[in-house]
């Protein structure tokens, strides 16, 4: 080693780092670059971190000199949380259940970088001895800071968010123009084709229950199925369960399983929240919706059959869930005035638990071949008041009406609740305060009829 340099050597490269702005070249597989151009380009990507990229990998370090390793870890603690970032906006608040073990943040660089050194990826992505001693290394970064949790992965938490916006708001003082330095990169660096797992590093995440994507094309959804990382060679095809749903009904392989896509009709959501303004407040935001669903599931499979969570996915234009499709008859088709006395049992029971489902749509319950009746839609689930579960009442006999099922269907499911409801005292005392039903009175036709449904319900109830 010459007096003034560092050496950092990485799987199948090496990286000279000499004092001062040295232009990068590359000389066989060693690069050599000045050591103020490698802070700049790993403090605040200015060369497209076409150099500080090579930090990313498992590394060795010989100091002459030249100091680097301030740089190496302020770059791996940089791309750390600028990657828990990019969870945050792609998830929202699901993400603080994922375990992203130590070495995700490099790996999900590499696959931003990945048209930079597929080979050298793809290398450290295929070698078990290279990914262990990248999160050892990561984890010795990491830890003094706080961010590695005691199940080994790391945490997301709103201090972290804290310090995401400090070190970004740093780099945004830096940046100047970014550009990605010309260089003369070895075929043997750049020949390859990306990886499965270096085209979606979500397959190192793990969820208490399925499987994570960043992407959600229909390969990645496959491979949330099914398991296998973009090489199912399956067909995925899909139809709405109806014109206005925003789950997808899909079949790849003989088996069916739901697609919920939480950005598709959105906008219903606005005017439902204007009109439950009184009563019920909704959730809209598209991550918000699929985080509450995915814990409202896992949570109330305790109490009544839900469906089983096969992964996530998430860009940041769409946030889906993918998930078991459920045999059985929805209620809103059932031609049985039992299946109907089953749904406002259920209700009712719901209701004793101090749940309130929100959105009660008459085909989110379906009834199961063993009499069973499963909640197939939580997104809107929250804890019981009064109110709350009078606007239960009201949105399952408004959308049963609006459905065109014969109202002494939905009377049956009404009677059955009151008939076994713990809550109806509570509730027939909040449907008899005239105000709550100024608004649904307004609706034409079904209106007047819900609220005589609900109210003669509750007085043969009491």
């Amino acid at each position: 080693m010459a007096e003034g340099e560092a050496i950092i050597s990485g799987p199948g490269y090496k990286m000279v780092v000499t004092r001062g702005a040295q232009r990068p070249y590359f000389n066989g597989d060693t690069l050599i670059v000045g050591y103020r151009l490698l802070e700049l380009d790993s403090k605040a990507s200015m060369l497209g971190e076409v150099l500080a990229s090579l930090l990313l990998p498992p590394i060795t370090l010989e100091e002459h000199g030249v100091s680097v390793s301030e740089i190496i870890e302020y770059y791996r603690f940089r791309v750390t949380l600028e990657q828990i970032q990019d969870l945050l906006m792609r998830f929202g608040s699901i993400s603080k259940l994922f375990v992203v073990p130590p070495e995700y943040p490099a790996v999900a660089r590499m696959s931003l970088n990945r048209k930079l050194y597929p080979c050298i990826f793809n290398r450290v992505l295929s070698s078990k001895e290279l990914m262990a001693e990248m999160r050892s290394q990561y984890s010795r970064v990491l830890e003094p800071r706080g961010l590695i949790a005691r199940e080994g992965g790391l945490v997301i938490n709103r201090d972290l968010v804290g310090q995401i916006r400090r070190i970004l708001s740093d780099i945004a003082g830096l940046v100047g123009v970014t550009a990605r330095a010309s260089l003369n990169v070895p075929k043997s660096f750049t020949s390859c084709d990306a990886s499965p797992l270096l085209s979606d590093p979500g397959g190192l995440l793990m969820l208490p229950e399925g499987r994570v994507s960043l992407s959600c094309d229909s390969n990645a959804i496959v491979s949330i199925v099914f398991g296998a990382m973009y090489n199912s060679g399956k067909d995925v095809e899909c139809r709405y369960a109806t014109p206005l749903s925003s789950s997808l009904i899909c079949e790849s392989g003989g088996e069916r399983f739901i697609v919920k896509e939480y950005t598709r009709m959105q906008i219903k959501w606005i005017p439902a929240t204007l009109a439950s303004a009184l009563m019920y407040k909704y959730r809209v935001s598209p991550r918000a919706r699929m985080a509450a669903e995915y814990r409202n599931l896992r949570a109330l499979r305790k109490l009544i059959p839900t469906p089983r969570i096969y992964g996530v996915c998430g860009t940041y234009y769409s946030s889906k869930m993918i998930r078991e499709y459920v045999e059985g008859e929805p209620v809103a088709s059932a031609g049985h005035r039992n299946h109907w006395r089953l749904a406002g049992e259920a209700l009712a029971m719901l209701h004793s638990k101090n749940i309130v489902v929100g959105d009660p749509n008459p085909g989110n319950f379906i009834i199961l071949e063993d009499g069973r009746v499963a909640l197939i839609d939580a997104e809107q689930v929250a804890k019981f008041e009064p109110r709350k579960g009078l606007w239960d009442l009201i949105v399952f006999t408004l959308y049963s009406l609006a459905l065109g099922v014969d109202e002494n269907m939905v009377s049956a499911a009404i009677g059955e609740y009151f008939r076994l409801s713990k809550k109806r005292d509570e509730i027939a005392k909040e449907a008899s305060r005239e105000p709550i039903w100024s608004t649904i009175t307004l609706i034409p036709s079904i209106g007047v009829k819900a609220r005589q449904i609900i109210l003669n319900s509750a007085k043969g109830g009491s």
